[in-house]
Order: structure tokens, then sequence, then C-alpha cells
């Protein structure tokens, strides 16, 4: 679980703040654990990507480290993830 935090709470003027929990299979019974973490994604998760731009701009990288093709794999699991969560999850093949 993700928590957006561009839109404001409901009834406040504030942003949300960011969060990341976790449920694992073997403290279900715990529900959901925050972990903790530094940044915000907005703007920490562009600031790597938009450096790698300048970079390349400037010419202090020949080429980008990534391809259209990694955004589009990347995009493809994170749909299928959603599918998942949607139909009751599908359990990862341990044993293949």
């Amino acid at each position: 679980m993700i928590g957006a935090s561009t839109d404001p709470a409901p009834g406040t003027d504030r942003s949300r703040v960011d969060r990341l929990e976790v449920v694992t299979d073997d403290r279900l019974d715990e529900g959901w654990r925050p972990v903790p973490f530094e940044g915000s994604w907005f703007p920490d998760a562009f600031s790597g990507s938009m450096s790698i731009v300048q970079r390349y701009l400037e010419g202090s990288i020949p080429s980008f480290p990534m391809s259209v093709e990694d955004v589009f794999r990347t995009m493809a699991v994170v749909e299928a993830a959603y599918g998942s969560a949607s139909s009751g999850g599908t359990p990862p093949p341990y044993d293949a």
C-alpha cells in the first residue's frame, strides 16, 4: 500500500503524508505494517530520471541507461500487480 501525497486530505488544506505499508504471509495477524523511509515520491522519484536527462543533454553521458522498452515493461508489471490484487492475488511460483 503506497499513500499518495498529491491530493489534499479530505477536509483539510494540507497534502497527505507519504506512507508505505506491507503485509506479509508470515505476519498476517499483524495486518498492514508501516515501513519507514525518507523522502517523498514527488519530487524525489523524479530527481534521478531528470538528472539523467540533464546529464545526457549536457553531454556528460553518451546515452540513456534506460529505454522506452524498460518503461513499458515496468508498467506491464504494475498493471499485472493491479490485476492480481483485484482478483485476490496470485502467489509467486516459488518452485518454478
